[in-house]
């Protein structure tokens, strides 16, 4: 037996949904739980927080972070607009964005952008560094609430709930003239030296 997915668990009265497309990797949606990062010894922490982001790229969840100036993920919050770098949820989006970034696979990066660039029949244009500090922030920056999150999480929660395959069956296709048929004299041959009684008679 074989687990395909881990477990999931997001509690929609712990965070909040933001969403937006994606204008340089070919308008993918983005979705984004943000939300005060509690433990029962600790006190709520606006520089505390947890985010579970679900992208076209996978699921990665971060149930504790710092958004700490010192860190170089903070890069991303600089580019954002000068009115948006003082909202607390904004800087959040923007910094937990640009973590999701930087620990993906470079294999994810180059399928998404290679994904993205067949469906446009071009090269992305005037983008920025494609998941560096200014895209970060562009999507950030652009996000809006939705409101229909218990809607959205019982999706998500579906589409990556714990599976198990029990077995799985195969169809095996082979090229024309491959299986040939067994003559007569084989299958006797064959009897034969698989019968000690017929090989003594003999």
């Amino acid at each position: 037996m074989v687990r395909v997915t881990d477990e999931l668990t997001l509690s929609r009265d712990q965070v909040s949904l933001y969403h937006t497309t994606d204008p340089y990797l070919g308008n993918l949606p983005v979705f984004v739980f943000h939300g005060p990062s509690t433990t029962s010894n600790s006190t709520l922490n606006s520089s505390r927080i947890q985010i579970h982001v679900f992208t076209a790229a996978g699921f990665q969840s971060y149930a504790r972070i710092t958004i700490s100036p010192n860190s170089h993920f903070y890069q991303s919050v600089n580019h954002l607009p000068r009115d948006k770098q003082g909202d607390e949820i904004c800087r959040g989006l923007a910094f937990g964005l640009l973590k999701y970034f930087k620990e993906l696979p470079e294999v994810v990066r180059t399928g998404l952008i290679f994904q993205s660039t067949n469906s446009r029949g071009k090269r992305p244009g005037s983008a920025p560094t494609l998941f560096g500090e200014q895209h970060a922030a562009d999507l950030a920056g652009s996000m809006v609430k939705v409101e229909n999150i218990g809607e959205v999480i019982q999706d998500i929660e579906s589409a990556l709930r714990p599976q198990n395959i029990n077995h799985l069956d195969i169809d095996l296709v082979l090229p024309p003239g491959s299986i040939v048929p067994v003559k007569e004299e084989e299958i006797e041959e064959g009897s034969k030296r698989n019968n000690p009684v017929l090989q003594q008679q003999n």
